[in-house]
Order: C-alpha cells, then sequence, then structure tokens
C-alpha cells in the first residue's frame, strides 16, 4: 500500500497522485471511530484524523470466511495471536499524534472486515480496542473502481528489517510497500526533533 499524510502527520510516506482512488474518511476519538459501515472492494484511498487526545491507527482485518465479528472480539479477549488468526491483515493508516491526519492507499477484497486500534493508553496500558475502539465494516464485491497508483520508490518489510534507499527526498515521494516476510509488519517514517538523534 502506499500512504499520504498530512503536512503535520507523524508518517511521512504518500502518494501524491490518487485523486482517481475512490475516498474514504474514518475519524479515530478516544475510543472508537465514525467510519462508514460499507465500501466498495478495490483500492480506496483512507484518510484517518485523529480527533482524539491521544496516538490512534486504524487496521483492516479481513475475517476469515466462516468468522463472526463476535468470535473476533472473543478471541481477542485471550490475545491478539489468538485474534489475528482468524484474520487477513490488509495494513491501513499507521500512528498519528492527536489533531493530526493521515492517508493510505489500500487494495481491500470483498468481504467482512473488522478495523481496530492496537495502541495502548498510556494511563493504564489498556489497547484502545479493549476500550470500544473496534467496528465491523462489510468490503462490497464491485469492479473496476479505482487504479493502483504509481509508485517513485518501494519500501520492503523483511523479518526483521527494511530494505530501503539510506535518503529519501523531500517532499512529495510516492512509496510502495511490500512484505517479504511471513510476518505483518507496518512502516512509519518519525521526524525527530531538532537536536535529536
Amino acid at each position: 500500500d502506499a500512504c499520504q499524510p498530512r503536512k503535520e502527520s507523524l508518517s511521512q510516506t504518500y502518494a501524491h497522485d490518487v485523486s482517481y482512488i475512490p475516498e474514504m474518511t474514518i475519524s479515530a476519538r478516544d475510543y472508537d471511530y465514525v467510519a462508514p459501515k460499507s465500501i466498495r472492494s478495490g483500492w480506496v484511498r483512507v484518510t484517518l484524523k485523529n480527533v482524539g487526545t491521544e496516538p490512534h491507527h486504524v487496521q483492516f482485518l479481513r475475517l476469515n470466511d466462516g468468522v463472526t465479528a463476535a468470535q473476533f472480539e472473543e478471541a481477542l479477549k485471550q490475545g491478539e495471536g489468538p485474534a489475528l488468526a482468524m484474520t487477513q491483515q490488509y495494513g491501513g493508516v499507521g500512528a498519528i499524534a492527536p489533531g493530526m491526519s493521515a492517508t493510505a492507499v489500500l487494495n481491500l477484497p470483498a468481504g467482512e472486515y473488522v478495523i481496530l486500534c492496537l495502541i495502548p493508553s498510556p494511563s493504564d496500558g489498556t489497547a484502545h480496542h479493549a476500550k470500544g475502539m473496534i467496528k465491523t465494516m462489510t468490503v462490497r464485491a464491485e469492479d473496476g473502481h479505482g487504479n493502483e497508483p504509481s509508485a517513485d520508490m518501494t519500501v520492503r518489510l523483511q523479518d526483521f528489517t527494511f530494505e530501503m534507499l539510506d535518503v529519501l527526498p523531500a517532499g512529495p515521494v510516492s512509496i510502495q510497500l511490500t512484505n517479504g516476510g511471513p510476518e505483518a509488519h507496518e512502516f512509519n517514517i518519525l521526524k525527530l526533533e531538532d537536536g535529536k538523534t
């Protein structure tokens, strides 16, 4: 997937020519999402707006055939491992600070999904999904919607390294992420504060 943050976002990766891709906006609050109940399958530009007071992200998990959202949530009480084994992970928008927004371009096949935030609250260590930040979503099977965006460069995720350039250009750049390892991974670029290494 290719990611596009707003200027103020923590994440710096993005696709700058995606106006032809269907768009969806999700608002992240403490602790729930305001999001559509369904979207079309295929390429979609997902913008996450953090209107809460804590960092949030959104992950798209397609439930395996025959698995219900209730079964997934029950498994999640036992830990992330058993629950994630009931899904296929299709990426999402990485962690962003309060008041920020960021965008990821995803290719979502039809099916039943859950979207959720796995970030824990700093005050008590409880993951946000356990506080209600989990929502079901249907991806409808519809052909011919959205085109794959072009990329200026590729970052390959492995267990447990990044294969990428040491220097990235400033300004707009489209980055395609590919996961070459057996485990799920995510990619965020964080700008260090002045004077920090």
